[in-house]
């Protein structure tokens, strides 16, 4: 894993001694720079302790020294679900799939909301679903499945989608966690498509 570098540029033409405050041990060093040096520190100290250096800065904002930071491969960009360590020995990090449900048309026809067409970003378990109804029918649920129509693997459990507000799976629930293939598909089935609001679903990537 590579990590940030801090390196300071010494663009003066004759020799200059600077006093640098170590991290840790707490102390100054002087270093004495000669012209066009490029001296590394990371090791040795950081960033905000140069910055609350009196002369860095005078000497920082006349040019005379430059601070080089070199972010490392896994500190550029947001972190990612793409960038998480696959599940080992059990362990793994959680992420959440939200799914909105906008009404799909007049009460009475089930349909599927797509969540993945053949475009699973990286394989994934998925432990538990639940979902935030805003507009409920009666006696309607959603299911998470691997095809159309209700088809394929039953890849959650059943969620009510009957009574608007908060819901978790009920009695019918799964006895065992599904697993989604990268570049497979995921549905959620809705019994009725005039459901409205929000299906979630906690997965770890593996």
């Amino acid at each position: 894993m590579a990590r940030t570098t801090l390196q300071i540029r010494y663009n003066g033409t004759d020799t200059f001694s600077l006093d640098l405050m170590l991290t840790y041990p707490r102390q100054f060093v002087r270093h004495t720079f000669t012209p066009g040096e490029l001296l590394d520190v990371t090791d040795v100290c950081s960033a905000e302790e140069l910055n609350r250096n009196a002369q860095w800065a005078s000497l920082k904002s006349a040019g005379t020294f430059s601070l080089l930071v070199t972010p490392g491969s896994d500190d550029t960009g947001d972190v990612t679900p793409g960038k998480l360590a696959l599940a080992a020995a059990g362990l793994g990090v959680p992420v959440t799939l939200r799914v909105p449900l906008v009404s799909g048309g007049a009460s009475g026809t089930a349909d599927d909301v797509t969540v993945f067409l053949n475009d699973v970003p990286f394989g994934f378990r998925i432990l538990r679903s639940w979902a935030v109804i805003s507009h409920a029918v009666g006696a309607s649920t959603l299911e998470g499945h691997s095809a159309v129509s209700g088809g394929g693997t039953t890849m959650t459990g059943l969620v009510s989608s009957g009574t608007a507000g908060p819901q978790n799976e009920g009695g019918t629930s799964l006895t065992a966690t599904q697993y989604a293939a990268k570049n497979s598909s995921l549905y959620v089935h809705r019994s009725d498509r005039s459901v409205v609001g929000e299906f979630f679903m906690l997965v770890v990537r593996e």
